[in-house]
């Protein structure tokens, strides 16, 4: 059975002066939802079920003015469908369609102007998927493939030969300041901080703890309070610090191991990948 698709978004500005008349002089042509009956049509990797989205559609290479009624919140169901709240209808011809989500129930709360967000917030996971150029004329398969935009740090701790016992109370990073960071809707980018804020305790339990954060460049404080024999001495709420000086970069996990020796830490290894998202095809038929 076939479902109405909606698509995407959360308060938006419309520039009066990007307004078209005209627009709804033609035939329209509505975004049905996929009801998956076969392989063709089922996506293998689908987009986490109750999870919302926003989608939003321009003509194609333009950022001035939305189209089709969007944006709209839709809702991740089985099998990798997106449930809009209501349809969608397009004049024919060219758009582009975007697609951004917090990976989460929530709607999201991005706000859009002239393809930029506003300001974004740590400990969010951003993620980002578009279609460009897709020509409306009559019903086709349309598929968003979800990637990450945010950076996953994750901090694992190990000490020498000489401290047992240890106990891992708190893991601190100094998260980077979001002030001018923002979305680019066009390129499924978030630029780059360069100040450091507060540090703040990372989720986890351990000796492995993480935190998400906006891209960053410049040093980050770290630091380690543990319970420990060191030495032959038992040790409690002692506490270690030190500067990693690594980029981190929109859409990259790292995994960053430290180890204590007596009376410091230091980064071991740092290994850098693509933070992927298991759960993100979404296919629908315009």
């Amino acid at each position: 059975m076939k479902k109405f698709v909606s698509l995407l978004v959360t308060g938006v500005i419309l520039p009066l002066a990007c307004i078209k008349s005209g627009d709804n002089l033609h035939q329209e042509h509505y975004l049905k939802f996929i009801s998956y009956g076969g392989p063709l049509t089922k996506g293998q990797i689908p987009f986490t079920t109750g999870n919302r989205s926003s989608i939003l559609v321009f003509e194609a290479e333009s950022l001035c003015g939305y189209f089709g009624g969007t944006p709209v919140i839709a809702t991740g169901g089985s099998d990798g469908e997106l449930l809009p709240q209501n349809s969608i209808a397009l004049v024919k011809g060219s758009y582009d369609i975007y697609t951004v989500s917090l990976n989460n129930s929530q709607n999201p709360s991005l706000v859009f102007e002239n393809g930029l967000s506003k300001e974004l917030e740590n400990g969010r996971d951003y993620l980002w998927a578009s279609q460009k150029n897709v020509t409306v004329n009559s019903d086709k398969v349309i598929v968003f493939n979800y990637k990450r935009l945010a950076c996953l740090v994750t901090l694992k701790v190990k000490a020498d030969t000489y401290i047992k016992n240890l106990v891992i109370k708190d893991m601190k990073l100094s998260v980077p300041k979001t002030d001018s960071i923002y979305m680019n809707l066009s390129q499924g980018k978030i630029n780059s901080s360069t100040l450091c804020d507060s540090l703040i305790s990372l989720a986890g339990s351990g000796s492995e703890r993480s935190v998400i954060i906006v891209p960053k460049k410049g040093p980050t404080d770290i630091e380690i309070e543990v319970d420990a024999t060191i030495n032959g001495l038992n040790i409690r709420g002692k506490k270690y610090s030190a500067v990693l000086d690594i980029e981190f970069t929109s859409g990259n996990s790292y995994m960053i191991e430290l180890e204590i020796v007596s009376d410091k830490i230091a980064a071991v290894t740092t290994s850098v990948s693509v933070w992927r998202l298991k759960n993100n095809l979404v296919i629908f038929t315009l």
